[in-house]
């Protein structure tokens, strides 16, 4: 199996870029972000970027996978917290290269690429297989949080554009436009995976044209650098935005609304127009407060950052927390210690039965090993079977609370009228039934 393998973007090796591929939502919707996080980096005021846990439990992740996929371990030699998550990925990518190999294709294992509209930056491929039918690219993603998509994805499309390019530029080959090209996102840590990856599958000629429109979108931030423009702040571009935590522009987008921006989607308030919110002003705090807690939570975890690797305090500054809970340094010496002091019922907790979630985790990969009455305890029959069963079922869902949306929403509005209005005509029927509880 033949393999280009180089850094990954986690490495400490690997070059990064403010134009590079994963940061390629940010720069097309707001050009602008580019030269005004160069200036807040300059100025100090953004915190240098510190690799996380999670970050670093990636890489490790993409090191294990990329050392089976290529032959270097066996998968029984990857540590068992990641070959949990890691064998449905190397089995995939696995089918695939066999498949390559067998019609005469290529295998690429986290390769490095230059970027098709910068190349004097690079990107990497955790795995892409090319034949002459078809081209598949597969990104593992290990996060558990945010869920990725396949469909349009930026991030995707500049990796495999670039591959494809540089193939053509140094090898001379041939991508007829109609070639089909697969690129999927596997996510087998995030709840909603079922074991399949999220495909978006396209062709050379539609890839390309959204190229096109990338490498457009690179020249406009590119020529932002330096100068003065206008900043476009949105949930989508300013997620992993370095600058997000002291963007003037994004804390106004909701911020100034609420002082003296005048627009029917946000109402300014002001004092001289009413002593109470009008409706409009009600509607727009709804429907607007987490994107607005977003805003403040962010500029609170951005200055503590800065202010943790020595930044000059102003305004505020970070003093030491107050104590938190007490808590057992050693739990068995605590326990010996505790034996002789209380009684059995004194120093232990009851036990409690674990939620109906938990069960369900557990007892999933235990579905089809299930009698038919834990199945119908479990909700897991249809309403015919679980009548055969005669069996009660555990658990149940309550409704949660009615949820205030936009105006527009599909969803019919609850009708919340009085009991004098909906009963005054009906007769009293006594005790009702069970059924109408429900």
């Amino acid at each position: 199996m033949e393999t280009k393998t180089k850094t990954t973007p986690a490495d400490e090796s690997h070059p990064h870029s403010i134009f590079g591929a994963s940061g390629a939502k940010r720069w097309r919707l707001c050009p602008g972000s580019v030269n005004l996080i160069k200036k807040a980096k300059a100025a100090g005021q953004i915190p240098e970027r510190e690799e996380s846990e999670f970050a670093a439990e990636g890489t490790e992740a993409h090191n294990w996978a990329e050392k089976v996929l290529t032959g270097q371990v066996p998968i029984q030699e990857v540590p068992e917290e990641f070959r949990l998550h890691l064998e449905g990925y190397i089995g995939h990518c696995s089918a695939i290269a066999e498949m390559a190999i067998a019609s005469g294709g290529r295998v690429y294992n986290e390769a490095t690429v230059p970027l098709f509209y910068r190349p004097q930056d690079q990107g990497t491929l955790d795995f892409a297989a090319v034949t002459k039918n078809q081209i598949h690219f597969v990104d593992l993603k290990y996060g558990v949080g945010v869920k990725v998509d396949a469909l349009d994805n930026e991030q995707l499309a500049i990796y495999l554009l670039s591959l494809v390019a540089m193939l053509e530029i140094d090898e001379m080959a041939d991508f007829p436009d109609d070639m089909p090209v697969s690129l999927a996102i596997y996510q087998p840590r995030h709840y909603s995976f079922d074991g399949e990856p999220d495909t978006w599958e396209t062709t050379v000629r539609d890839l390309k044209d959204f190229g096109i429109d990338i490498e457009a979108d690179y020249q406009k931030a590119k020529d932002a650098e330096g100068v003065e423009t206008e900043l476009n702040p949105s949930n989508a571009a300013c997620q992993f935005c370095d600058v997000k935590g002291v963007c003037t522009a994004r804390a106004r987008r909701f911020l100034d609304p609420m002082i003296d921006f005048e627009d029917e989607v946000a109402p300014a308030i002001k004092a001289e127009t009413s002593d109470t919110l009008t409706p409009e002003q009600v509607a727009f705090f709804i429907l607007n407060g987490k994107a607005i807690k977003k805003v403040l939570d962010d500029v609170e975890k951005q200055e503590r950052a800065r202010l943790e690797q020595g930044g000059t305090p102003h305004g505020v500054k970070l003093v030491a927390g107050n104590l938190g809970p007490k808590k057992w340094v050693d739990e068995k010496a605590a326990e010996t210690f505790l034996k002789g002091q209380l009684s059995v019922d004194e120093r232990y907790q009851p036990r409690k039965v674990i939620t109906a979630p938990q069960a369900f985790g557990k007892l999933k990969t235990k579905a089809g090993e299930l009698s038919t009455i834990a199945k119908a305890k479990l909700g897991l029959l249809d309403e015919e079977a679980a009548k055969k069963s005669k069996t009660e079922c555990l658990f149940h869902r309550a409704i949660g609370a009615p949820a205030l949306v936009p105006a527009d929403d599909e969803r019919p509005a609850l009708n919340f009228a009085t009991p004098a209005d909906d009963f005054a005509d009906e007769p009293d029927t006594g005790d009702c039934e069970l059924d109408s509880l429900m």
